[in-house]
């Protein structure tokens, strides 16, 4: 699997939409974000046909909604191809380091 650079793609898309603020960008990249109690999952992104949602756990409170939001963002961003989802669902290598891409993700988007 090719090395993302992860900082950089962080870094053009604020300066693509010229937000920083994950939520408008949620909004700028067509992602609904929705809330339900997920029980003890904080959260998940989803693509439904061309319909793009990351549903975020109800119950969580707002720093955690945020941290979440970021992590499922970087997974719509880094994330989206079959190739992916098909390692995602087969080899838990690629899922761990999908995983902690995510998490670059969002630690570079809330810096």
């Amino acid at each position: 699997m090719a090395k993302k650079n992860i900082e950089l793609r962080v870094k053009n898309l604020i300066e693509k939409y010229n937000i920083k603020n994950p939520y408008k960008l949620c909004e700028k990249l067509n992602i609904d974000i929705v809330y339900t109690d997920l029980g003890s999952i904080k959260g998940y992104f989803q693509k439904v046909l061309r319909n793009k949602y990351i549903v975020i756990n109800e119950k969580l409170d707002e720093k955690s909604k945020l941290i979440v939001l970021c992590h499922e963002l970087g997974h719509a961003v880094l994330h989206q191809t079959k190739e992916i989802n098909f390692m995602k669902k087969n080899f838990i290598y690629y899922s761990n380091s999908l995983e902690n891409e995510a998490n670059e993700f969002a630690r570079e988007i809330l810096k």
